[in-house]
């Protein structure tokens, strides 16, 4: 922005006495204030929402710094990344957030955001065996929920003798556990690209 003001100053000074330049002055720099509003708005795209989901989702201790690899970003992406890479690592809880060109190193969870995809370097910070076995059994639980709910919305009894309340909440239930269960199914499937 300072490098096009100095570059149009001879344009200001020419123009000011025309009364044009201040016209000019505040077009230039309500485009140039414009555009930098708008790459900080892209920017909130990077979405630091799913890396803490997915340090809750795989119970990685809150004070653990995990380092982070971006691989495939843009370059807009890349520019974004080195002028708020301290705001996002600390938001995020990152101990270094850094652009490879390679494959991402083994033992880590991706993430896919925008055309980039996130590396979580977590084979150090979590037992993956134990993790697994955790969601293995939640999964399980839910479909059980899911199974007792369904016996129950099918039995012709139940459904004529319960007020539409107690079948609404039942089916609210139901729609609850199938979600958590998609999400620990989707857990599961980043814990196996680990390794």
């Amino acid at each position: 922005g300072l490098l096009i003001n100095i570059i149009a100053l001879p344009a200001y000074v020419l123009l000011w006495f025309l009364g044009v330049g201040i016209i000019l002055y505040y077009g230039i720099n309500g485009y140039l204030l414009g555009r930098e509003y708008f790459e900080m708005v892209a920017l909130r795209r990077l979405d630091r929402g799913a890396v803490r989901a997915l340090r809750a989702e795989m119970r990685v201790p809150p004070a653990a710094k995990v380092p982070a690899r971006l691989h495939g970003a843009s370059p807009q992406t890349l520019e974004r990344l080195a002028a708020q890479r301290t705001l996002i690592t600390r938001l995020a809880r990152l101990d270094e957030l850094s652009a490879v060109d390679g494959e991402l190193p083994p033992g880590s969870l991706q993430l896919v955001i925008d055309e980039a995809t996130l590396g979580l370097a977590l084979a150090d910070v979590i037992d993956v065996a134990a993790e697994r076995a955790r969601l293995t059994r939640e999964l399980e639980k839910a479909h059980g929920d899911i199974a007792a709910i369904d016996q129950r919305l099918g039995n012709e009894k139940f459904l004529a003798k319960a007020p539409e309340k107690v079948i609404a909440e039942n089916r609210a239930r139901r729609a609850d556990a199938e979600q958590t269960a998609q999400k620990l199914h989707s857990a599961l499937e980043r814990l196996a690209q680990m390794g």
